[in-house]
């Protein structure tokens, strides 16, 4: 990790963002175990992001899932991260060995491009133990994955990461963010992917996904044409 980052000033946006997200946390207590949020720049999620981790209840363990690009495979960084902000986190070991049980599994020693963007969260509001980082591709037979996913919900919290919005307009987002929430919907649009196995994890489990906070990044940009709803959804 790099010795120049100012861990001064992440600790300060962060303990902000928890601030702005207050009012998420009011009558709710924290006893979720899975959640959603779409992918983006700390400015537009960070808020959304503290009512998210803030949510999830105490876990040794958390899991985050992205959309790979590569393979049909499913990924997991291998490396344990070492002291960010005088902190390490290790890979869950009884998840590991679970996770090397399956052939459509690969372990690298390639970092995501999108851990870095979690850390201060996790370092600051929650205090996981273990950390593991999935990529995963939809050509993934989808029975073989949900069964993988089933097994490590029994063990830790875990979070969907999704660009569902890239790309879109204005418009566009908030149009889709109406129907986020209908499997069947999303099951026929491909962009979607890791939302329809969000979404089918919890259909599994026989859990409803609850939006829990919404906002709405034009309320803070004034560049109207670039901006994006976001929602942090948990089940």
């Amino acid at each position: 990790m790099d010795k120049k980052i100012d861990y001064s000033l992440i600790l300060q946006a962060v303990s902000s963002y928890l601030v702005w997200a207050k009012d998420f946390f009011l009558g709710k207590k924290n006893n979720y175990s899975v959640g959603l949020i779409p992918d983006g720049h700390h400015i537009y999620t960070g808020t959304l992001k503290a009512a998210w981790y803030r949510l999830l209840k105490p876990n040794d363990t958390l899991v985050l899932v992205w959309e790979s690009a590569i393979d049909n495979k499913l990924f997991v960084y291998s490396k344990n991260i070492k002291n960010f902000m005088w902190k390490d986190w290790n890979i869950d070991q009884e998840i590991e060995v679970k996770l090397k049980s399956y052939d459509f599994v690969e372990f690298t020693n390639k970092k995501f491009d999108r851990i870095d963007s979690e850390l201060p969260f996790l370092n600051i509001i929650s205090q996981y133990k273990n950390l593991v980082f999935i990529e995963i591709w939809e050509n993934i037979e989808k029975n073989k994955l949900l069964n993988t996913l089933f097994d490590i919900y029994k063990k830790s919290n875990i979070i969907f990461i999704s660009d569902f919005h890239k790309d879109k307009s204005m418009e566009e987002c908030k149009s889709l963010d109406k129907k986020i929430l209908n499997l069947n919907f999303v099951k026929k649009n491909k962009d979607l992917y890791l939302v329809n196995v969000f979404l089918s994890l919890a259909n599994r489990l026989w859990k409803t996904p609850e939006l829990l906070a919404y906002l709405n990044s034009w309320d803070i940009s004034i560049d109207k044409k670039i901006t994006n709803g976001f929602g942090t959804v948990l089940f």
